[in-house]
């Protein structure tokens, strides 16, 4: 069916201040001088005629345009929607040390009290939720029908709008705000405003908002972060051990010596922070181990609330965190962020790492923690290994060819001496050439992951980013296929040093976000492509310095990334004795639950609750949940060996489940079995 056109109303036009009143007025207000990229940003909201797009790098001040115009409009209106609850709650607090009242509206907070008082225009910022704002009959969509309520908006803006493609297929609401348009009047503009706005998520996001180019003002800043210095590390030891982020509790610490820098490490997976914060804690002092945590969307808003105070204030050393600690999150010194496994794709991984170092004049580092089959050097050796074990089998066919009793032998059994699948193993599935256990899956006859040419560079990086975009937009794969293999992007940036015209970690972030198409950009080192745009406005900034805006300057990196200056990652590599490969567990078929099964679970369950709370205290037992004891998975792994007697030491219990607390607590849970 076709749509109606989005609501034609004539925009009517306010006097606009100049750029000069605007930048006077902010300093009064916030204390604050705005630079003047920032003003064009105010300037185009209050102008009111046309949509934005502002795009610039994680901590370099995209919020402040937001509440800007407020000061400008008495009795005006910003709508401000947000993809997470915590961001929500962080601006309404900062808008209330200036003065400006401000509510944060999600599942939560979303009471008929606090609708009323938006009613009665009691708050001048609202920052909400894409599922309040858009809820099918909610209370958003009765106010931005109303005339009277619609009168006040000034503006809509969309932060961080890479979700609305990135986050669209498991946040649908996302995917509904097109639906703004064909509501809200043309006199209201739409901001959209990100760090990570690749070339296809802005066409996309565009499109699905219906902002057109003939009424669309861009202002586009790097968004390179040059006090970050980035690197990419294999991954030497098991997975589930964590032994690879050791060297952040170096061995024998002791509350008094220097204190590890201050660190978040991003996961993908909630038990997967849980234990490897759990493997930290352990190399803690007894007093010292809670100055690590972790820090997950399954938490209370009010324990989340107190983690990051605790972690502003450097009572916390270091979260192992998911995606809840990420965008928008102003801590200013963090010193480290380290990204777990290449789970993610390039602009949430830049996203991750542009938590570090947010106060300028401190440098960060980023490291992103990659599987080891990801890397070049891993694919040529594995290629090399099974091409051996092709030419050992066929060698074997062409003498077993010329041999007639085992081919008689081969026959009567129905089967044929030549054929063995071509890949195929004769080694355990989990087993590697070397007899350890491998993290990967066992080799299939075709690679599922993505596996460039060596000598592809930078030209090869833009045309796959093209490439890939068009087969995004012809349907291609389905999107569960899509995550299970390794993204594009990623797999440049994991092996950079390896691709001709790259040979940078921050160049594929650079072509990623077309840094060299922002204002501003000065060139890198090394990265002769990027070019000094005629104009660089932080000159335009501040036209009393003859070096601009320290600001908004954008200064060469002094450390680019680990290819380019290797001896400042030297310090960030973990010297752990590997420890002999664990025994294999017991396959365990199929069974119908007894009525002792279901007992021993109820059990394990009564359990974990007692001891987390005993241990950890009852309001982490409220607020985490009892896996910081023992996790779903070991608690189904064990009723599952139990029931097939499998388990009756703690070497068993050891063996079985891999339970990293099983020395501590596996005399009680032996009790229980």
């Amino acid at each position: 069916m076709v749509q109606p056109a989005p609501n034609q109303d004539i925009p009517a036009h306010p006097c606009t201040p100049t750029l000069s009143e605007i930048r006077h007025h902010v300093q009064d207000k916030f204390g604050i001088r705005p630079c003047h990229w920032q003003l064009k940003v105010a300037e185009a909201l209050l102008q009111g005629d046309k949509d934005v797009v502002c795009i610039a790098g994680t901590g370099m001040g995209k919020t402040l345009g937001f509440w800007i115009p407020i000061l400008f409009r008495p009795g005006g209106i910003q709508i401000v929607v947000t993809p997470l609850n915590t961001l929500g709650r962080q601006s309404a607090a900062s808008l209330a040390r200036a003065g400006i009242k401000g509510i944060a509206i999600n599942a939560d907070t979303a009471t008929t009290a606090n609708f009323t008082a938006i009613d009665t225009f009691e708050y001048r910022a609202i920052i909400v939720s894409p599922e309040q704002l858009m809820k099918p009959s909610g209370e958003f969509e009765k106010r931005l029908k109303n005339p009277l309520f619609t009168s006040r908006i000034i503006s809509i803006i969309i932060d961080e709008a890479h979700c609305l493609t990135d986050w669209g297929e498991f946040r649908p609401e996302y995917k509904e705000l097109r639906r703004l348009r064909y509501v809200l009047p043309m006199s209201i503009p739409v901001m959209i405003a990100s760090a990570t706005l690749t070339k296809d998520s802005l066409t996309n996001a565009l499109q699905l908002l219906h902002m057109h180019p003939s009424r669309l003002v861009t202002i586009r800043r790097t968004t390179d972060r040059p006090n970050i210095k980035i690197g990419v590390k294999k991954i030497k030891y098991a997975l589930n051990s964590y032994a690879d982020l050791a060297f952040l509790i170096p061995p024998g610490w002791k509350d008094g010596d220097p204190l590890p820098p201050k660190f978040l490490i991003f996961f993908d997976d909630i038990q997967d922070a849980i234990n490897a914060a759990q493997y930290l804690r352990r190399r803690l002092p007894p007093g010292m181990q809670d100055k690590i945590k972790w820090f997950n969307a399954n938490m209370t808003t009010t324990y989340k609330d107190a983690e990051v105070t605790h972690f502003v204030l450097g009572e916390t050393l270091g979260l192992a965190t998911t995606e809840s600690f990420g965008m928008g999150m102003d801590v200013p010194d963090i010193k480290l962020v380290i990204q777990w496994r290449a789970t993610c794709k390039l602009p949430t991984l830049w996203q991750r790492f542009g938590r570090a170092a947010r106060d300028k004049k401190l440098t960060g580092t980023s490291i992103l923690f990659a599987e080891k089959e990801f890397f070049d050097d891993e694919r040529a050796a594995k290629a090399s290994r099974k091409m051996q074990r092709q030419s050992v089998r066929k060698r074997k066919g062409i003498k077993n060819s010329t041999a007639e009793p085992p081919a008689k032998r081969a026959k009567l059994n129905g089967t044929s001496a030549t054929t063995v699948q071509p890949g195929a193993s004769s080694m355990p599935n989990g087993m590697n050439v070397e007899g350890e256990v491998s993290d990967s899956e066992p080799e299939p006859d075709q690679e599922s992951t993505h596996m460039p040419v060596i000598n592809q560079g930078l030209d090869e990086l833009e045309g796959a980013l093209d490439e890939a975009a068009r087969a995004r937009k012809s349907a291609g794969r389905p999107e569960k296929r899509r995550k299970r293999e390794l993204d594009l992007v990623m797999d440049y940036l994991i092996n950079a040093e390896n691709r001709v015209g790259l040979k940078c970690r921050r160049r594929v972030f650079d072509v990623c976000f077309e840094n060299n198409a922002a204002g501003g950009k000065l060139p890198l080192p090394l990265c002769s492509r990027l070019t000094v745009p005629t104009e660089a406005d932080h000159l335009v900034c501040d036209t009393e310095r003859a070096v601009g805006c320290d600001r908004c300057r954008i200064t060469p990196a002094s450390v680019c990334c680990d290819i380019h200056h290797p001896d400042e990652f030297t310090n960030l590599m973990s010297s752990v004795p590997k420890p002999p490969p664990a025994p294999p567990r017991s396959r365990i078929p199929k069974y119908d639950p007894s009525p002792h099964d279901h007992t021993l679970r109820n059990a394990l369950e009564e359990w974990r609750e007692q001891t987390t709370s005993a241990v950890y205290g009852w309001h982490h037992l409220n607020d985490i949940g009892p896996c910081i004891v023992m996790c779903n998975a070991t608690l189904e792994r064990i009723v599952d060996c139990a029931h097939h007697h499998k388990i009756s030491t703690i070497q068993d219990l050891k063996r079985e489940t891999t339970w990293l607390d099983a020395d501590q607590y596996g005399g009680e849970v032996l009790s229980l079995i």
